[in-house]
């Protein structure tokens, strides 16, 4: 946990330089800048979330090979077990 937050206090301390940097140039050209920044991490976070919804959501290609064989399973035996009662 202690280096996460190291990266956390690197993330800000860096963020305030740039932000120093950007109110140092001219307003429009700072403006543009930061607009760019905010923008591409923007869009750099919605391709992350897109590549982690694809890994978490599994696709289904099929029946569950598991599911059918235990519902085979239990079809058989209780197929057995009427064999068995019926001969009593």
């Amino acid at each position: 946990m202690r280096g996460l937050g190291m990266i956390l206090f690197g993330s800000i301390v860096i963020s305030i330089v740039i932000v120093l940097l950007l109110m140092m140039v001219d307003l429009v050209i700072g403006g543009v800048l930061a607009l760019g920044i905010i923008i591409g991490i923007l869009i750099r976070g919605l391709l992350l979330l897109n590549d982690i919804h694809k890994v978490l959501v599994v696709k289904e290609k099929g029946p569950d090979p598991n599911k059918t064989a235990l519902e085979k399973y239990l079809e058989e035996r209780d197929s057995k077990e009427k064999a068995a009662q019926l001969k009593e």
